[in-house]
């Protein structure tokens, strides 16, 4: 029986962003709509035709219409046709008091927590959508008239992880076809599906650029105009991905980093002038990567650009530092220089024990009261350590130099091959470090997060997939034999 070109684009991307899952466990969300109903269908297929997929159907209930009941049914009904388990998941956004563009927001946000949430109560690897064509277009069209720049005409991408740092994917098969494609689709394989009467109201922002902006532009030519908007976004996405490498390259080499742990401080400085001459998104871009540099737990907050354009034009704020945010601060010296500050004020008695220090490849660094050193260096073996003293690691999977500091109380990693994400702390107890050791206890890390903690676990990023080289190379050896 011949595929249709949904059933050959879930297959494909299933295959491109889970390779090295024989059984995938995978999540549909279904809100029994048009595009949501034909990808339950073609996963339903797949699996009927042999796929190895372990599916499970979520549906989020946002509380905020009188039919959202049905709709569940709906779904819970077309999930058992389809021979699956579901989950429902039942927001209270009705509570919150606000309206509008507001509560879509709102609404969104909560779907999402909620489908991350189940994702990691059922060890899930990726959940997919039915987003299509027309929803790219249509962000685009928001996007335009929220008055973005070119770094935020970003589209929606094919996959991304559905929280920072976390490995559970959110996959959208979908969105190189217009909605008309789905529709006849849908059609041909005769299925039924609900359609939201809050999709119709023009209170919503996303609904007044659907129903009467977008139309109203494209003169009778809505679908072709909605892909040129889908087009647009791919040339945006590739300009932020060079403006991106081009602002790592320019940290990589100019800034300084250095912490002041009696004082519970992490300083990067970088000098202004280029910072001035940069086109603005590149020294946007840089600024943002200084931020993330001294900051213990990246903030997930976008950097305003008011901060970016007081630093192109050396005006620092009146009285000393600007805080840019929490305990993150901006400051110049001597006109020449911007320095970035963190002050991590909660931390500043048990960081003082020791310093994180910069782990250069080739390299050795050591740490007070343990008895080991971390040596870094670069191979060509291939496949995953499991010796605990020694971590090879791919080097394309690093983000800004490596590290070796003390975890922050709190962090979490995804332990390589266990799957969900686990406290370090607990780690920690789980590998019987005697618990006097455990707060000042060592971790390699970059920019991105923890990568390894010594002798006890390493984190998925870590996992060598084909032909990965060049390899980090990370090994603890007696502070004896490191000369």
């Amino acid at each position: 029986m011949t595929q249709s070109c949904f059933e050959s684009a879930l297959t494909a991307t299933i295959r491109r962003w889970l390779p090295e899952c024989p059984r995938p466990r995978l999540g549909i969300a279904v809100s029994g709509g048009l595009d949501s109903m034909l990808l339950l269908e073609s996963v339903g297929r797949g699996v009927a035709a042999g796929r190895p997929w372990q599916v499970e159907v979520l549906h989020v209930d946002h509380g905020l219409r009188t039919a959202s009941q049905r709709d569940a049914r709906a779904v819970i009904a077309a999930a058992s046709r389809s021979g699956f388990p579901c989950r429902v998941a039942r927001l209270d956004l009705g509570a919150t008091g606000r309206s509008g563009s507001s509560m879509e927001h709102a609404a969104r946000e909560g779907r999402y927590r909620a489908l991350a949430r189940l994702g990691e109560e059922l060890h899930l690897d990726a959940i997919l959508t039915g987003q299509h064509r027309d929803d790219q277009g249509e962000t685009l069209a928001w996007k335009l008239s929220r008055g973005h720049g070119i770094m935020g005409l970003v589209p929606m991408p094919e996959a991304r992880r559905l929280v920072a740092g976390q490995g559970l994917l959110l996959l959208r098969p979908f969105l190189p076809f217009p909605r008309s494609a789905l529709a006849a689709q849908a059609r041909r394989w005769s299925l039924s599906w609900r359609e939201d009467e809050s999709n119709g109201d023009l209170r919503h922002r996303r609904n007044l650029l659907r129903h009467v902006l977008i139309p109203l532009a494209a003169e009778g030519q809505t679908e072709e105009l909605l892909g040129r908007l889908a087009a647009l976004g791919s040339r945006a996405a590739a300009t932020r991905d060079r403006t991106l490498h081009l602002a790592h390259h320019l940290v990589a080499k100019w800034a300084t980093s250095d912490v002041n742990a009696m004082e519970g401080l992490a300083v990067v400085r970088f000098p202004l002038a280029p910072l001035r001459t940069l086109p603005f998104e590149v020294s946007h871009a840089v600024i943002a990567l200084l931020m993330r540099r001294v900051e213990s737990a990246p903030s997930t907050a976008s950097l305003p650009p008011s901060v970016t354009r007081a630093v192109r034009a050396s005006e620092p704020a009146a009285g000393g530092p600007r805080e840019i945010r929490s305990g993150l601060f901006a400051r110049w010296d001597d006109g020449a220089t911007l320095v970035v500050e963190a002050r991590h004020r909660s931390q500043a008695s048990t960081s003082a024990k020791w310093p994180a220090k910069r782990l250069d490849i080739p390299g050795i660094v050591t740490v007070p009261s343990w008895p080991w050193a971390i040596r870094a260096g670069v191979e060509n073996a291939t496949g995953n350590s499991r010796a605990r003293t020694k971590q090879t690691l791919p080097q394309r999977v690093t983000s800004g130099p490596l590290h070796l500091r003390r975890w922050v109380p709190g962090e979490k990693l995804r332990p390589f091959g266990l799957g969900g994400r686990k406290r370090v702390v607990d780690l920690l107890h789980e590998a019987r470090i005697p618990s006097h050791r455990r707060p000042c206890y060592p971790v390699v890390a970059d920019d991105e997060g923890i990568l390894w903690i010594p002798g006890v676990r390493a984190d998925e990023r870590c996992r060598i997939r084909g032909n990965d080289e060049p390899l980090i190379s990370l090994e603890m050896v007696s502070k004896r034999g490191a000369g």
